[in-house]
């Protein structure tokens, strides 16, 4: 039986953009969309803190310029396209599991187990 659990949204508009935000909904059910997103140099937020935790980066939730060179060098090892540019290919590897068979608190939180 589903659980109906009732998240406050709240509407802004700022300079013509419309952003909604999430009020009471946990860290990892707000973040769940991070694996379904694409994060490169400029990007800001929970979901680029999670890459900077998986990857063992300071954890600032601003992809600059350490966040990518770290994601080019991760992608490179991995054999994907080294663009710096955190997508579907690279979240497939940035979610593989750590420790065995289960996931970081970071990869849980990035959405990582809605991949497998």
């Amino acid at each position: 039986m589903n659980k109906l659990i009732r998240i406050g949204l709240t509407a802004v508009a700022t300079a013509g953009v419309i952003g909604m935000s999430l009020g009471t909904a946990s860290a990892a059910n707000a973040a769940s969309g991070c694996v379904t997103s694409q994060f490169r140099q400029g990007s800001t937020g929970n979901c680029v803190k999670y890459i900077q935790q998986i990857q063992a980066l300071p954890a600032d939730g601003i992809f600059g310029p350490q966040t990518k060179q770290n994601i080019v060098n991760f992608q490179r090892s991995a054999g994907l396209v080294a663009d710096g540019i955190v997508g579907a290919n690279t979240w497939k590897y940035l979610c593989v599991p750590l420790d065995g068979p289960s996931w970081s608190t970071a990869q849980k939180n990035a959405g990582c187990r809605s991949l497998y």
